[in-house]
């Protein structure tokens, strides 16, 4: 899958935006709060099955989880971030199209306001006096609506997450992207990176793993996958030592990359999400660390984006052997004095005039 296109409309600080040119690699840039990760979720989001995924991205920017009870208010606000400038009323779309397998595609999000929906309150609900909701101030429920175009035919699934007496309680389906979000925030997950090693040895492929990682630092001997406290963990073997270690106890920044790349293997003929790639690993691995992640976007069919604050990131993707121009883009985010985000695309030759002239992308 490779998705060339997606556009916007009243999302977050977006108001309306369609990048057009999407390549395998994508680069996004732009100053704090300009959009980079806005842009990143959508993605994540329209590609996604479920209204969970917006609660998943809450999580990631740091916001708290949903406490209980809920009430009526409280649940219309976990919706309202979504919206430009929280208005609910206007809704909100997410479209991409691209290519599967040669074919084209297209897939959409819609959210927005339920019309003449009721919201389940439970009986056993407390009501709040310094809050009162009537029948014109009541919010309405926040409906989910996804449509897909590609060979098969158009399907449409609606899911509109309800307030029940055991919880929150909404629906999913088959998800349409193979895609994987990695904040900004993330702490290293041992059991997720052994889970994904696994998948590389049922596949015949840790090999490929264990070399890159070799590549990156020759401190690595071996890696192979155990237990510490019922927990599976990637282990790996560190020169001068006589036992095999977690990767996080050897190093921050390695275990970043190396979760990095697994991702990138396992979401093969998908999507990886990097938000922040340069978090924890130290410059003088950039080089590296972006070839490979170039490499691997190459050899599992990955498409990539990745945000960065840096410019040595970009150059030393520029230094990478393997880059191939034309599948690179430069997406550079900006935010102006009112607070509205916008950006705009360079695809190609233009993406590496940009990414050497380094005038478009200094943050």
């Amino acid at each position: 899958m490779l998705v060339e296109t997606m556009t916007l409309k009243n999302f977050r600080g977006f108001a309306d935006l369609t990048l057009e040119g999407l390549r395998r690699i994508n680069f996004i840039v732009g100053p704090n709060g300009s959009g980079k990760t806005a842009l990143m979720e959508a993605l994540f989001l329209a590609g996604g099955n479920s209204p969970q995924i917006a609660l998943s991205l809450r999580g990631f920017r740091g916001l708290p989880p949903m406490t209980a009870p809920l009430s009526a208010p409280a649940f219309s606000a976990l919706w309202e971030d979504l919206f430009f400038r929280f208005q609910t009323k206007k809704g909100m779309e997410i479209s991409l199209s691209g290519k599967i397998d040669g074919k084209n595609f297209t897939r959409a999000l819609h959210v927005g306001e339920e019309k003449g929906a009721e919201i389940t309150v439970p009986f056993d609900a407390k009501l709040d006096e310094r809050l009162p909701v009537t029948a014109e101030s009541a919010p309405r429920p926040i409906f989910f609506e996804w449509h897909d175009d590609r060979g098969a035919g158009k399907t449409r699934q609606k899911i509109i997450p309800v307030l029940t007496p055991f919880g929150l309680q909404m629906g999913a389906m088959t998800a349409f992207l193979n895609a994987f979000f990695l904040p900004a925030r993330w702490s290293y997950n041992g059991a997720m990176a052994a889970e994904h090693f696994t998948h590389l040895v049922r596949e015949a492929r840790e090999a490929e793993f264990v070399e890159a990682m070799q590549r990156i630092s020759e401190e690595i001997e071996s890696i192979a996958v155990g237990f510490d406290q019922n927990t599976g963990q990637l282990l790996i073997k560190p020169r001068g030592l006589e036992r095999r270690i977690s990767a996080s106890l050897l190093s921050d920044g390695l275990s970043r990359v190396a979760e990095i790349l697994l991702i990138i293997s396992r979401y093969g003929g998908g999507v990886a999400l990097l938000d922040e790639v340069e978090n924890g690993i130290h410059f003088k691995n950039y080089g590296k660390a972006i070839a490979t992640i170039d490499e691997f976007s190459r050899r599992f069919g990955t498409q990539v984006f990745i945000t960065t604050h840096n410019d040595e990131i970009l150059d030393a993707f520029l230094r990478t052997d393997g880059a191939k121009r034309e599948d690179v883009s430069l997406i550079v985010c900006h935010r102006d004095e009112n607070g509205n985000t916008s950006a705009r695309i360079l695809s190609g030759e233009w993406a590496n005039l940009a990414l050497r002239s380094g005038i478009e992308y200094r943050v």
